[in-house]
């Protein structure tokens, strides 16, 4: 998974970096770059599911 991007970070940590540099999030698109893995429509069918979204993300 390292691999896929998102720099070891997970999606919640990448928001949570954000939010505590005091940056406002007026939009969020996840897992837009269909080259960054051949999986990329698993990853967004699997990204709808609830509690998957940190596992399932591959770029923001």
């Amino acid at each position: 998974m390292y691999d896929l991007g998102l720099n070891k970070l997970k999606r919640r940590g990448f928001l949570q970096a954000f939010e505590k540099a005091g940056f406002e999030i007026v939009s969020e698109t996840v897992n837009a770059v269909e080259e960054a893995s051949k999986l990329m429509p698993l990853f967004r069918l699997l990204n709808k599911i609830p509690g998957l979204e940190d596992y399932t993300t591959v770029n923001m």
